[in-house]
């Protein structure tokens, strides 16, 4: 190299430097700004569902301080605001495990926190009674035969996933 380029190098490195310095900051910006949207995004929603239930929370109790005998029951139900919830809540409850699961699996797939919630308690309540000596035979093997089909909730981070059974 000549002295002029090696001069006009020693020149303008420290201008190529601020320029490199300041692009890349600028690429730094631009995407941590895409994410911090899609954070707030995410968690708008989340506020959303929060809001939502607690309107129904605060609907509940009004109903249990006025009523001089409230029943306990449907005020559950309220505070339960998916109806496929409580349609597979009915269905357990009458033994129809498979037809329970059928129910909130589609709304727990959609992001229904009640029915991935009911799965869950679902499944612990089959463990409970395949394994619960003071019922038959015929109840245990039942509940293990429903447990063994049931699909299975995994929480991640504050979502879940529903994933069939193994």
């Amino acid at each position: 190299m000549s002295s002029k380029a090696i001069a006009w190098v020693k020149d303008h490195v420290g201008a190529f430097l601020l320029t490199a310095v300041l692009l890349l900051g600028w690429l730094y910006a631009i995407t941590t700004s895409w994410q911090s949207e899609q954070k707030i995004a995410a968690q708008s929603e989340q506020l959303g569902q929060i809001r939502g239930d607690l309107t129904e929370i605060k609907k509940s109790f009004i109903s249990l301080l006025l009523d001089k005998d409230p029943n306990k029951s449907e005020i559950a139900k309220g505070l339960v605001s998916d109806f496929r919830t409580l349609q597979g809540i009915d269905r357990f409850k009458a033994g129809q495990f498979e037809a329970a699961y059928a129910m909130w699996v589609p709304s727990a797939q959609q992001g229904s926190k009640d029915s991935a919630f009911a799965i869950a308690a679902a499944n612990a309540a089959l463990k409970h009674q395949a394994s619960d000596p003071s019922l038959s035979e015929e109840q245990r093997v039942k509940a293990q035969a429903a447990l063994t089909g049931a699909p299975l909730i995994e929480f991640h981070e504050g979502s879940f996933r529903v994933r069939p059974s193994n």
